[in-house]
């Protein structure tokens, strides 16, 4: 079984709360959890298929490896850039 782990700072609940939306809307039979640290909350839920949702992500350093989107994920991104930015955002700053 694979977790997926977002961790979000505690200073923007928004974020929190629409990372746990995401998750659950990718797949509702699974259950999501809050996991509470110093200063930040990870959005947790586990299954076997999120390696197929992010191919990307493989054994090794990430700086090491080719990271690029999937056609799925491009037609994704193509069709809702939009969101991606916003995600881009959120997460980077």
């Amino acid at each position: 079984m694979y977790a997926l782990r977002i961790a979000c700072d505690d200073v923007y609940p928004r974020l929190i709360d629409e990372a746990e939306y995401v998750v659950r809307a990718v797949h509702p039979n699974r259950p999501v959890h809050r996991v509470q640290a110093v200063g930040c909350t990870s959005v947790v839920s586990y299954w076997k298929h999120w390696p197929c949702l992010f191919p990307q992500h493989a054994p090794g350093r990430k700086h090491l490896r080719t990271i690029q989107l999937e056609d799925r994920q491009q037609e994704l991104v193509a069709e809702h850039p939009e969101l991606f930015l916003r995600g881009l955002f959120n997460s980077d700053g």
